[in-house]
């Protein structure tokens, strides 16, 4: 390589731009025999070491650059960097507080694998957002594919924070590690499978200035452009996203609302309630703790809102290679939140306390075969259910699970004994049956689904009996009386 004479200024940029491109050989033969001439010049060396991994000997570089100038930046930012990598999150964040001019929003990454996605995501924030108004802060779980290499190249650059775990420590563990270096008034948790849109933080940002707010999320978008996220709800005691593969313009997901949570996909906290909170319980492993996290909030005095204007497409599990382990996890995920919060559900939260599903009774005589019809059709025409009570009695391996949806329970057991008496169905006969009613059609599916898992699978069913209605012949006189006193 031929020798040019350059300011030394401009030899130390190009070290460490160079070095954030990955291109350290280069960067190493520009630096011969200039390392030590100046407080830059030590800590651009110390910067491209600690990119390579080598801590021993950026730490050696940084604290010679302090020699020479006590007020370097690059020097003192090196150490923080080069602490985080070392684990020493206190003191990294004592000596990025030192050097640091905040932005108003810290976002954390978590990753574990899927460099393509990482990449992806750190590029569309590029693109989408003000760079006055967020830093980043991406931890890694142990990943095997690059990414260490990759979060080290982007630091040297000056682009990102980044925390490299030796284990992968799951969801709400990293995500708190990383936190503790947060220097923003908020911190957001983003997924690094989502594409943040122009405006999704503002929008955001926006929302959690509310003294009312404590937490706040965004609109997701499956890449087909339909609803992957407005807001989650409890369903038969158990979290569910709304609106879910609804059009990504449904009108009531379009609506600012609150609701019982968010998803930590993408969800911002002011720092000083999130800290107040202790962050993620870290008693889940992965999934159900960003809804014990909303339910904090709630417990604590404050909204956790749904923003639509804050618009992310979100490659749901993308990174996620074993399905089996992720749904053996949520179910974990649901009995933590059960056991956390039964008897003790935020007074405040949207729609009330949910029904819990660790309560479970026992339905007597639930058989093995399941026949499915609509309420609609038995009641309009009663000899459906004769010719179903002559293939089917009572002492037959079948049940008769009647749904109803978008109706009240009331009303249709009203109308069930009307179409049985003209059925011409007697005690003896009855065949047995479960009816399904719910006055909203995605709350009637929950309790089909439920139905007919017990008729399946014979086992216990978490809540009250008396929210699954289920007769047979000593029932018969019950649900026929019923029908005589509303004609």
């Amino acid at each position: 390589m031929s020798t040019v004479a350059l300011p030394v200024d401009l030899v130390a940029d190009v070290v460490i731009a160079l070095t954030g491109d990955g291109r350290f050989a280069l960067a190493a033969e520009l630096l011969a025999g200039l390392s030590t001439q100046t407080a830059r010049l030590s800590a651009a060396a110390g910067t491209l070491a600690l990119a390579q991994g080598d801590t021993t000997a950026a730490a050696a570089l940084f604290e010679h650059a302090l020699e020479l100038d006590a007020a370097c930046y690059e020097a003192r930012k090196g150490l923080a960097d080069r602490a985080a990598d070392l684990g020493d999150l206190d003191r990294a964040a004592a000596c990025y507080e030192a050097v640091d001019t905040p932005a108003p929003v810290t976002i954390v990454i978590p990753v574990f694998n899927r460099l393509d996605l990482t990449r992806q995501c750190l590029e569309a924030l590029s693109r989408t957002t003000p760079g006055d108004l967020y830093e980043v802060i991406v931890v890694d779980n142990a990943s095997t594919d690059g990414t260490s290499e990759l979060l080290r190249r982007e630091r040297a650059a000056g682009r990102l924070k980044a925390v490299l775990n030796d284990e992968n420590l799951g969801f709400g563990r990293a995500c708190n590690r990383a936190a503790r270096l947060a220097r923003g008034e908020y911190v957001l948790f983003l997924n690094n499978d989502t594409v943040p849109q122009a405006g999704w933080l503002e929008a955001l940002v926006a929302t959690a200035a509310d003294p009312s707010v404590g937490a706040v999320g965004s609109r997701l978008l499956y890449p087909d452009g339909s609803l992957q996220h407005a807001g989650i709800v409890f369903e038969d005691g158990k979290p569910e996203h709304v609106h879910r593969r609804r059009p990504a313009n449904f009108a009531p997901a379009l609506v600012q609302q609150d609701y019982p949570a968010v998803t930590g996909a993408c969800i911002i906290l002011r720092r000083e309630l999130l800290e107040q909170l202790g962050g993620f319980n870290e008693a889940y492993t992965m999934y159900v703790e960003d809804v014990d996290l909303c339910l904090c909030v709630w417990d604590a005095g404050f909204r956790v809102v749904y923003e639509p204007a804050s618009v992310l497409f979100h490659l749901e599990s993308a990174s996620v290679v074993d399905l089996e382990r992720r749904d053996a996890l949520v179910r974990a995920g649901w009995e933590i939140m059960r056991e956390r919060w039964d008897g003790r559900w935020p007074a405040a939260l949207p729609g009330g306390a949910p029904v819990s599903g660790a309560v479970v009774e026992r339905i007597e005589g639930a058989r093995g075969f399941a026949v499915l019809a609509f309420a609609d059709e038995l009641i309009t025409d009663p000899s459906l259910l004769a010719a179903y009570a002559t293939a089917f009695g009572p002492d037959d391996d079948a049940t008769l699970v009647i749904y109803a949806p978008d109706s009240a329970p009331g009303v249709v057991e009203q109308a069930l004994g009307r179409a049985l008496t003209a059925a011409g169905i007697d005690e003896g006969g009855c065949p047995d049956l479960i009816a399904v009613s719910a006055p909203s059609a995605p709350a009637a599916q929950s309790q089909l689904a439920r139905a007919v898992d017990v008729v399946f699978t014979r086992r216990e069913v978490g809540g009250p009996f008396d929210r699954l209605p289920r007769y047979d012949a000593d029932a018969l006189a019950g649900l026929r009386g019923r029908a005589r006193l509303a004609a």
